[in-house]
């Protein structure tokens, strides 16, 4: 897990809201998390049906998991699809940008990736 999410250590945590901003407002998504240190963690915000309870019942799962240590968990947003799939494809060359950019300790403005998704 640690080498899979080590490229977004090279992203400006700007670009990494914005972009977890964008996945919010997809369709059939579920956001989990909580907004500030020593609150509890919730659902934040949902664009699915209310009928649908199967990805609202995913995430109240999560939330359950995560309920006796939440108060060591600081401030985070997570979006969840109905399809739980990977949204980007990250080519090889902004990989290999976003480990050289790590190892020199920079960080760089990102090339957009190319979304799987369809809107």
């Amino acid at each position: 897990m640690h080498t899979d999410l080590e490229m977004f250590w090279a992203v400006p945590p700007a670009e990494l809201h914005l972009a977890q901003a964008e996945a919010e407002k997809r369709g059939y998504t579920v956001t989990i998390g909580k907004d500030s240190i020593g609150g509890n963690i919730s659902i934040l915000a949902h664009t699915t049906k209310d009928s649908d309870d199967g990805l609202l019942n995913r995430a109240r799962l999560q939330i359950d998991i995560l309920k006796d240590i939440q108060q060591h968990i600081p401030p985070f947003r997570a979006t969840w699809s109905i399809d739980d799939g990977p949204s980007y494809f990250l080519s090889w060359e902004m990989r290999e940008a976003a480990r050289q950019a790590i190892a020199t300790g920079t960080r760089e403005s990102s090339t957009p990736p190319v979304s799987c998704k369809s809107d």
